[in-house]
């Protein structure tokens, strides 16, 4: 019987000691579930959000397919204008989502997995710049008020090499917005500043062999250039972005001499690439007061010879001449220079084109004329220079044909030759080889030469 007794009892001991270490136990891992919540709590600056985040992405990432990602994407050509806004996603169905693991993204953004902005990726494309590496320009949502597009170029293998924002867009304040241009060698970035003034900054960047992007110009396009306020108006009535046009080649001129209005030539990029670049025409003439367009003319490259290549376009200028073509009209001239970049073969050309106004249109009656030519061979070692030269003059005559004057061409043909005189000094001696008349007739359409 107390055999039995001392059996219970130490039953008893035992499950009591069993219960306490289960309480023991729970309480523990009550414990340390605080301790893991007030760890994560203490996540609260930046660079441990980033670090927790960038061992999570990586950790993904080893399981994401680039290639295949990167494959299922559409091809756009180049030239592209980046651009993005709120209208472009109204509807779901105008959704194109990514896996923002297989292209990096978490680690392109180091705030990707912070809470607060909760990323989206809206759509995506790639472009063709390299066979050296990969190019991809994303568009994502950042929170519930920004949404941007990021050219990422990437190694072969899928792993980032530079990226830079292309396009922006933001409905919270509505000032700020990011235009570009994408080409095979360069990003052209427009980031504009609402205010009173649209105000155009304009960074344009390289694109290396390795795929880094190295910013090589800024400027702020409405400090720089004359008649901005005027251009910008233009290109809003043309619904052209400052990103579409070659900044350079922009020409604003009062034509005094002519009319009273202003004329405005809007150089639009139509193709570019490496050593490639052509350019459509708008060539518009404005009232100096209102800012009123009253007269149009567009050319595409292939119409105006706008086009930069091997010979490229050096200067467009307004000819500081004006041409009266009958007894009521006057025309003015473009004048375009091209050269060629070669020092032992060196060439230059100046050609002129004369418009005047027709109704409410502007009609061009002389085609890249050739005004003057230089070819030459050159020592670039020595003095030595050879140089074959075709200058024209033009002078109206008091005759005409079908109602406009008919314009007089003299050609003169020159050789020069550089070479040392007896004092060791290079100096040029010219020969007049011929001199050539001929006439510039209107046909109906425009002119012509006859000889």
């Amino acid at each position: 019987m107390k055999f039995i007794y001392l059996l219970i009892l130490i039953t008893i001991v035992s499950c009591d000691q069993q219960m306490k270490k289960s309480a023991t136990e729970t309480t523990q891992i009550a414990h340390n579930q605080e301790t893991i919540h007030d760890e994560e709590n203490s996540l609260d600056t930046l660079s441990e959000v980033a670090e927790g985040a960038e061992k999570i992405s990586e950790y993904k990432i080893m399981g994401s397919n680039f290639k295949e990602a990167l494959k299922a994407l559409p091809l756009q050509q180049l030239p592209i204008l980046a651009t993005t806004n709120y209208d472009s996603y109204i509807d779901e169905d105008d959704i194109n989502p990514v896996d923002p693991e297989a292209f990096r993204l978490p680690l392109i953004y180091e705030n990707w997995y912070e809470v607060g902005y909760y990323y989206r990726v809206y759509s995506a494309y790639r472009i063709r710049l390299s066979d050296s590496f990969h190019t991809v320009v994303i568009t994502c949502k950042k929170g519930d008020a920004e949404i941007e597009s990021r050219l990422i170029n990437y190694t072969l293998e899928g792993k980032p090499i530079d990226h830079e924002v292309v396009a922006y867009d933001e409905i919270a304040e509505g000032w700020s917005q990011v235009v570009s241009k994408i080409s095979k060698k360069n990003i052209t970035v427009n980031r504009i500043f609402w205010s009173e003034l649209k105000q155009v900054t304009q960074i344009s960047y390289t694109i290396a062999e390795d795929g880094n992007i190295k910013e090589i110009a800024t400027d702020k396009l409405h400090e720089s250039i004359d008649g901005y306020v005027l251009v910008n108006s233009i290109l809003m009535d043309l619904k052209l972005e400052w990103a579409q046009i070659a900044v350079e080649y922009l020409l604003v001129a009062e034509l005094s001499q002519v009319t009273n209005e202003t004329l405005v030539i809007i150089p639009e990029i139509a193709e570019e690439d490496e050593d490639l670049l052509r350019l459509n025409t708008h060539m518009i003439l404005t009232n100096p007061h209102s800012g009123v367009i009253t007269h149009q003319l567009f050319e595409t490259y292939e119409e105006n010879g706008w086009q930069s290549d091997a010979i490229a376009i050096e200067s467009i200028d307004l000819d500081p001449l004006a041409y009266r073509i009958n007894d009521h009209e006057k025309a003015f001239g473009i004048i375009i220079n091209f050269k060629n970049n070669s020092q032992p073969n060196p060439y230059r050309e100046e050609v002129l084109s004369l418009y005047s106004k027709d109704k409410n249109r502007l009609k061009r009656l002389l085609n890249q004329y050739t005004m003057y030519k230089s070819m030459g061979e050159v020592n670039v070692n020595s003095c030595y220079a050879h140089f074959d030269i075709i200058e024209k003059e033009l002078a109206l005559d008091t005759s005409k044909t079908a109602g406009f004057f008919d314009i007089n061409v003299t050609t003169n043909i020159t050789q020069r030759v550089f070479s040392e005189d007896e004092n060791g000094v290079c100096t040029p001696t010219d020969t007049i080889l011929s001199t050539q008349t001929s006439i510039l007739t209107y046909n109906g359409k425009g002119y012509q030469e006859k000889n």
